[in-house]
């Protein structure tokens, strides 16, 4: 796996707001060292996270386990690795990859509030549409009913 192909991945997850376009390495990467569970498997994981809401909380606990790497584990305050035991059968750093994502995270902050902000808005006006139909339909057909009760 390298790592920038696990960045990329990243990177287009942050520009849409949802994982939809996560590859699979770096699925493995969120379960097997972010401190997410599998969720049975990447599709599952993907609809765990697919509201906007969730995906927020997604970035939010990505965040905080990757600080916590920073404080309980064998990474020092430059976030460089002490250790062999982070590098498994990954070609590449895991704690710079890490320290990679935190600075993306923080670099679209306010995009990634933005649009899923303006997803969940969409989201709630389309389903404020529906129950407005559904509604309008219920009603026409207890007048229809009320009516007919009236005529017998």
């Amino acid at each position: 796996m390298k790592a920038n192909n696990v960045l990329n991945s990243f990177k287009s997850c942050l520009v849409d707001c949802n994982l939809d376009k996560m590859s699979r390495g770096l699925y493995e990467f969120f379960h097997l060292r972010c401190g997410f569970i599998a969720h049975t498997d990447k599709g599952g994981f993907t609809a765990t996270y697919a509201n906007p809401d969730d995906f927020l909380g997604f970035m939010e606990n990505l965040q905080e386990n990757i600080t916590d790497d920073i404080k309980h584990s064998g990474l020092n305050a430059d976030f460089t690795d002490n250790t062999d035991s982070f590098r498994y059968d990954y070609d590449f750093n895991i704690p710079k990859v890490k320290k990679q994502m935190l600075g993306m995270i923080d670099e679209n902050k306010s995009k990634i509030n933005q649009k899923c902000s303006e997803e969940l808005l969409q989201q709630l006006r389309n389903g404020r549409d529906i129950l407005d139909t559904r509604i309008s339909r219920l009603e026409d057909k207890m007048k229809l009913e009320h009516q007919e009760d009236n005529t017998v």
